[in-house]
């Protein structure tokens, strides 16, 4: 995969990786993964209230909130990756 493919398809998990969080996830809340992966077991990947990142079968505010944080960070690495700031440099803490 090149460089420029990982900074557009992983700018949320180079972000945890700057912020020490190496396993960073959306939700902040287990009962918020429970909610999206039984929803998403319970209807076949079907009927979802929304779809961004993934299919959200919870909260969608949060969701949503979410999903806006993680373009924001993409839309910032990608500039970043484009002006020459290297992989190495955006994955690494401040």
């Amino acid at each position: 995969m090149s460089e420029e493919n990982i900074v557009e398809y992983c700018a949320p998990t180079l972000a945890g990786i700057k912020t020490a969080n190496l396993f960073s996830c959306a939700y902040h809340d287990r009962s918020e993964v429970l909610e999206d992966v039984k929803g998403f077991i319970e209807h076949k990947g079907e009927c979802s209230k929304c779809v961004g990142c993934w299919k959200v079968y919870g909260d969608v505010k949060k969701a949503v909130d979410t999903f806006d944080r993680y373009t924001k960070c993409t839309t910032e690495f990608k500039k970043r990756f484009s002006a020459g700031v290297g992989l190495e440099k955006l994955a690494v803490a401040i």
